[in-house]
């Protein structure tokens, strides 16, 4: 079997990597880009890749920007902005294309062995996140109990 091609490049400029935080219940965002940017603004959007130029037009109609008022230089900016956006969508999707693709050869390679551990360690995945879910709401409820306190006076028990 001939090796698949490389998949598009993606030119993302600071790939963001969600972690879960088992401990506190909470969602934990990793960069690996080295620089920081100040305020935790946005990095700058790279410049379109003038030879997708119209891949926008490559969009479902509800999905294309709407030709820009040339007289008006907002509707020229988010028309530009729609363009890139488009375009990023478009290399997204053939990338989760190519992917997919991959993954289905790659799961054909596999023997039926393989593949039912490969499932069952996805479906233990998908109980230990439901788990931890479940964990975190009843840690929040007995927060609430604890400082709600749900006895009123005369219903409490007597000492």
């Amino acid at each position: 079997m001939t090796p698949l091609p490389a998949p598009p490049v993606f030119d993302a400029p600071a790939a963001i990597l969600t972690v879960r935080d088992t401990v506190s219940c909470s969602w934990i965002f990793y960069s690996n880009s080295s620089g920081s940017n100040a305020e935790g603004a946005a990095p700058p959007p790279s410049e379109p890749d003038p030879d997708l130029d119209s891949m926008h037009m490559m969009l479902d109609p509800h999905l294309r920007p709407i030709s820009p008022d040339l007289t008006n230089e907002e509707s020229k900016r988010i028309f530009d902005e729609h363009k890139h956006l488009a375009q990023e969508y478009l290399k997204i999707q053939t990338e989760l294309a190519y992917l997919s693709k991959h993954k289905s050869e790659l799961e054909e390679q596999m023997d039926g062995e393989e593949l039912r551990q490969k499932r069952e360690i996805i479906q233990l995945e998908n109980e230990k996140d439901s788990l931890i879910k479940l964990y975190c709401t009843l840690k929040k409820q007995l927060t609430r109990a604890d400082n709600d306190s749900w006895l009123l006076p005369e219903n409490a028990p007597h000492e």
